[in-house]
């Protein structure tokens, strides 16, 4: 008997009795077994059951699948081989179970965020995709070999997350007095590849190798501007384009130069992700342009690229131009931006209505930096969330923060983690906090009271925490 798919394996393990409710005496005497779903398997199966073996044993060279029905239909999905060539299964399946179990077969556990309305089918060509991406050799041109299965799987890729490339390494047949004195540090050109895949809307791109072993070095984790102009001529083949990340890489001023180069042009993004690598103040400068001629751009995130005061005061001077894109999140963490870096910022917030989400965290506010964003923080009429955790405030900046916030209207959340200030005043703004996301002049008492129960038991978890790591020590 099999085990019915749309049954969760879970609640067959719930069901399943322990073995000392085995040994009770009434479980001896019993005849029949209905949740033993194995009892039937040495018994000799139905001819449906063996017709339905012999298509999915010859199901390579004769595809039927819209021909048989119902339960038999499901019962060949479960046991379809999960190795048929997608030539075969792309247009001819869509039922979700035999892609599930495709891609468990073939990938495991899923380990990646999924978006809305997602579906096996989609998960799994997307997943087989990124493998091919991700093995193509630059050395050989491999990605001028797959147009076929690119054009089959179009349809069904909305998102590509590449989390390595592969680095150009001398071909099989070269003999060593063949080798070039420095390999080429260019990988595969990606135009080939999203010139067919027109429906993505999301890219997510790592320069680098995972995995290597002892067969690290730093060449692995380079790229040159020829990667990035190519990268940025065919993401213009992606006219649903709303995302891209191109982050955690060696991306320095002049790559990111050319990738903003090839973007100029784009009329559709909506997210550009450059986190966690080098562009230093030349590449905000380059990203502040983007956002000048941009018309529908949202999110920036830029934190961990090392850029400074004139970086920021780029950024800073694209907010207050009047083409600026509708900027939405402006994220410019643990970058050492400095006083004037910071002032760069706060002279834009403070004349014009975006971005609506800003983050300073961990940018080395100096002693007259708390004062200016107290300052902005009276002025401003439109940021809605503003992290400035990991700066130095003290006890002065927490009054200075409560005295203007008092006045803000706008702000729902502020992040003030290991600023500093005193309890008290994070209590304080808290409750400002807590009545402007109330949208009221301000708390009730009942409000009130509760606020400070919660303060108090936060408090009090603390101590407990705090005596317990003592009690360790």
């Amino acid at each position: 008997m099999r085990f019915p798919y749309v049954i969760s394996e879970n609640t067959r393990e719930a069901y399943t009795p322990s073995l000392t409710a085995l040994q009770l005496t009434l479980e001896q005497r019993r005849k029949t077994f209905p949740e033993r779903l194995e009892w039937g398997d040495k018994h000799c199966y139905s001819l449906t059951r063996l017709c339905i073996e012999a298509i999915s044993k010859n199901f390579a060279n004769q595809p039927v699948l819209k021909e048989v029905y119902g339960a038999d239909q499901d019962l060949l999905l479960e046991i379809l081989p999960t190795n048929l060539p997608l030539e075969i299964v792309v247009p001819l399946i869509d039922e979700e179970i035999y892609w599930k179990r495709r891609y468990n077969d073939e990938f495991g556990m899923v380990s990646q965020r999924l978006y809305p309305n997602w579906t096996w089918k989609q998960v799994f060509i997307e997943r087989n995709i990124q493998k091919l991406v991700e093995q193509a050799e630059p050395q050989y041109n491999d990605e001028n070999d797959m147009e076929a299965v690119l054009k089959l799987c179009c349809p069904y890729v909305k998102r590509i997350l590449i989390t390595q490339l592969q680095m150009w390494r001398p071909p099989l047949h070269w003999e060593k007095s063949e080798y070039p004195e420095n390999f080429p540090l260019h990988h595969i050109n990606f135009e080939p590849i999203l010139k067919q895949l027109t429906e993505i809307q999301e890219f997510d791109l790592v320069f680098g190798m995972n995995s290597v072993g002892d067969k690290f070095c730093w060449e692995m984790f380079k790229f040159t501007p020829l990667d990035c102009s190519r990268l940025g001529a065919a993401l213009l083949n992606l006219q649903n384009l709303q995302i891209l990340r191109v982050h955690r890489s060696n991306l320095e001023y002049k790559q990111c130069q050319a990738l903003i180069q090839g973007l100029m042009k784009n009329r559709t993004l909506a997210e550009l992700d450059l986190s966690y690598c080098e562009i230093q103040n030349e590449g905000a400068l380059c990203v502040a342009k983007l956002m000048i001629v941009h018309p529908v751009l949202e999110v920036v995130k830029l934190m961990y690229n090392k850029i400074k005061q004139k970086g920021a005061e780029g950024i800073g001077y694209a907010l207050l131009h009047e083409n600026c894109c509708p900027l939405r999140v402006l994220d410019l963490r643990s970058n050492p931006l400095r006083h004037g870096g910071i002032m760069g910022i706060l002279r834009a917030l403070v004349r014009v209505d975006k971005p609506r989400e800003l983050s300073l965290g961990g940018c080395i506010a100096e002693d007259e930096t708390p004062v200016r964003i107290a300052q902005m923080i009276n002025l401003n009429a439109s940021l809605e969330i503003l992290d400035i955790s990991a700066n130095w405030f003290g006890e002065e900046g927490g009054e200075l923060l409560v005295y203007y916030l008092t006045n803000n209207k706008t702000i729902q959340w502020l992040d003030v983690r290991e600023t500093d200030i005193t309890i008290e005043q994070s209590k304080v703004i808290n409750k400002i906090l807590r009545r402007n996301r109330a949208g009221v002049d301000c708390l009730s008492e009942d409000e009130e009271v509760e606020e400070e129960v919660v303060a108090t038991e936060e408090i009090a978890t603390e101590e407990v925490t705090e005596e317990e790591e003592e009690g360790g020590a």
